[in-house]
């Protein structure tokens, strides 16, 4: 009994562990501020449109940055 519930510890943890991984690292993918957007961001579909068609990314949004919003790209 008590290696079956080392082993489902073990498995639980890598599988924790993963998730946060990858997780985390999509996060980090999407944070690039957008190169050639001027001013503050309200409309994330054009933010999306410019990251898309201008920086060749695959997404775009609008987030918080500092006291504003700005767009960032994916």
């Amino acid at each position: 009994m008590a290696c079956s519930s080392t082993k489902f510890y073990t498995i639980f943890l890598f599988l924790s562990f993963a998730l946060l991984l990858f997780s985390t690292m999509a996060v980090e993918a999407c944070g690039k501020r957008s190169q050639t957007w001027s001013g503050p961001c309200f409309i994330s579909e054009n933010c999306r449109r410019q990251c898309i068609n201008v920086e060749h990314g695959v997404d775009g949004n609008c987030k918080q940055d500092g006291l504003g919003t700005a767009c960032f790209c994916c």
